[in-house]
């Protein structure tokens, strides 16, 4: 039986006003993203998902398995070369 793929995601979704209007968050307004270095292209950036990497999924490479991902992530959100701690 194959392992089952895991996948991480993170979206910022949106809100209503009094009004009923929908307003689209966005993951620049909800968190600093500036730490990750710096980002070419101007798009806005509301969500990412990422599979990760079966091969380290296993409990001693868990962390790794999710910095990859986030890693990943980060380059569609158009950071090159982005840094995490």
């Amino acid at each position: 039986m194959p392992v089952p793929l895991t996948e991480i995601h993170m979206a910022s979704g949106s809100t209503r006003s009094p009004y009923g209007d929908v307003t689209h968050n966005y993951l620049t307004s909800l968190v600093s993203l500036s730490a990750l270095g710096e980002r070419v292209g101007a798009r806005s950036i509301s969500e990412g998902s990422e599979t990760l990497l079966r091969s380290l999924v296993n409990p001693p490479h868990w962390n790794e398995a999710v910095r990859e991902a986030l890693v990943t992530m980060a380059m569609d959100w158009g950071f090159p070369d982005p840094k995490f701690p």
